[in-house]
């Protein structure tokens, strides 16, 4: 079994189409991000070169950034198979991160920070790998144990910790951290 990417089961009977339909209604009840661009056209700039199209960019609100979000632009790639290789899912992700994307009126961005959605991270040398190229994994859990206060909750996680941590029930983002570096060494490797 993969180490670094564990697929969130609740998705195993959806469409890749009503994944990407459940992710849009998680961003927008949290409020945090404020533009969601769907399906978006861009270059890919440096070793590779070609057309790439990212399923989400994620614009952070004034709310986000105020709480310490350092991410900048997030680029979300939806994977629906879990018995796919996360290897090929990884490089398709590196290479959108090396994108550039016209979000219209002639406004290009660049992503900061990129994550696999749905995913959890489990660490491991390619959770390392994601985490030295600023990626990492997004899920959304809920637990409801009898005699425990339920949570429902979205993970931004990234090797050597979570990025954003938003508590639905309390509107509330209870962890923000700053981003790893690029390059830098995280983790065991």
């Amino acid at each position: 079994m993969d180490t670094a990417m564990l697929f969130d089961d609740k998705y195993e009977a959806m469409t890749e189409a009503e994944i990407a339909d459940e992710f849009d209604i998680l961003i927008k009840r949290m409020g945090l991000f404020k533009a969601v661009h769907a399906e978006v056209w861009g270059a890919c700039v440096g070793v590779k070169t070609g057309k790439i199209r990212a399923d989400r960019l994620l614009i952070p609100g004034p709310r986000l950034i105020d709480a310490g979000w350092k991410g900048g632009v997030a680029v979300v790639e939806f994977k629906k198979d879990s018995r796919q290789s996360t290897g090929r899912w990884i490089a398709q992700l590196l290479d959108y991160m090396r994108g550039v994307y016209d979000i219209g009126l002639g406004f290009k961005v660049v992503p900061g920070c990129g994550f696999l959605f749905p995913y959890k991270l489990a660490g491991g040398a390619e959770a390392s790998v994601l985490a030295q190229n600023a990626c990492g994994a997004i899920s959304h859990e809920i637990y409801d144990f009898p005699g425990q206060d339920r949570t429902d909750h979205i993970n931004f996680k990234m090797e050597g910790g979570t990025l954003l941590y938003y508590d639905f029930i309390n509107d509330k983002i209870k962890k923000t951290r700053a981003q790893p570096m690029p390059g830098k060494k995280v983790g065991s490797r």
